[in-house]
């Protein structure tokens, strides 16, 4: 994903119902709204072709002569996804700083995210493509693109695009929903929760490695690796202590939940009060060093003066 700044563009919300197109095969696209989730929007048949195209495919296709495929779409649907989260990243976190809402932002526009809403609605299982031998992590690639076609395919598909934009927007909006919720309490808190554990233990001599603690777990089903990761200190009497672990579906999400466990460790209680002890010991050692050498330079330039007299 790029996450190059783009400049927000107000846009009216639309009560607008969405128009019954329907594809190809002559089935309604609208989506049925199961297992509480939003209906999916509708898409004009004109575009069809296109989002559910594989690029591997497109070439293939005796019928497709102009190699049409999802790739444009992936592009411009890429694009109003990161600014759509933006959008609602700045409106709802009104006190965050930019680092943590972008942080937020990579969580909801990230293909393990995406993808998933693309298997959800089952538009994976429309898609058409010549590629035999996929990787599971290829997979997710691929419907993250997807996904991004199709919501490119939503704005366009309204003879106002700012409409469509405000269909796809108000639809992606309440799938991020429970993400959201989610990161409300742990991500916008704790995206710097390494930094955190790092400026209570850290000086000079104290090492916190982030270690794999199991093997990798792939997620067949979901095309997704998990990741256990644990943060572990060396000093402050402590050799290869182990503070607090973490899993997530990436590394330095695992390792942020390591450290946020961590933070609530009570051996962190302890250590506090030997690096303030630590600290205040060095500053008293600076303040002897420094009179020391004012002391010195005092006596120095008092020997210059007494030369110079004689």
């Amino acid at each position: 994903m790029p996450s190059q700044k783009r400049k927000a563009e107000h846009r009216s919300s639309s009560d607008q119902p969405f128009k019954k197109y329907r594809s190809e095969n002559g089935t309604p696209s609208t989506g049925a709204h199961s297992q509480g989730k939003p209906p999916l929007p509708p898409i004009s048949p004109q575009y069809e072709k296109a989002v559910f195209t594989h690029s591997s495919l497109a070439v293939q296709d005796p019928d497709n002569k102009e190699h049409v495929n999802y790739e444009r779409l992936e592009f411009l649907g890429d694009a109003h996804l990161e600014l759509m989260a933006s959008e609602v990243i700045f409106n709802r976190y009104t006190s965050s700083t930019p680092g943590k809402m972008s942080a937020v932002r990579e969580e909801l526009v990230k293909n393990d995210t995406i993808c998933k809403f693309a298997r959800q609605y089952g538009l994976d299982k429309r898609l058409k493509i010549a590629i035999g031998n996929v990787q599971p992590r290829d997979w997710v690639k691929i419907h993250g693109d997807l996904f991004e076609a199709y919501i490119c395919a939503i704005v366009l598909s309204d003879e106002n695009p700012h409409k469509g934009y405000d269909t796809a927007k108000k639809w992606v909006t309440a799938l991020w929903e429970p993400i959201l919720d989610k990161l409300g309490m742990t991500m916008v808190t704790n995206v710097k929760s390494k930094e955190e554990l790092g400026k209570i233990l850290l000086v000079p001599g104290i090492k916190l490695s982030y270690i794999d603690e199991k093997d990798p777990l792939p997620l067949r089903e979901k095309g997704l690796t998990k990741y256990f990761i644990g943060v572990y200190l060396t000093g402050w009497g402590h050799e290869n202590q182990r503070l607090g672990s973490g899993e997530a579906e990436s590394k330095n999400a695992a390792g942020q939940e390591a450290a946020r466990k961590a933070l609530k460790n009570p051996l962190l209680e302890g250590i506090k009060a030997k690096r303030a002890a630590y600290l205040e010991q060095r500053e008293k050692e600076k303040a002897v060093k420094a009179k020391e050498e004012s002391e010195a330079a005092n006596v120095g330039g008092n020997s210059q003066d007494l030369s110079v007299k004689s």
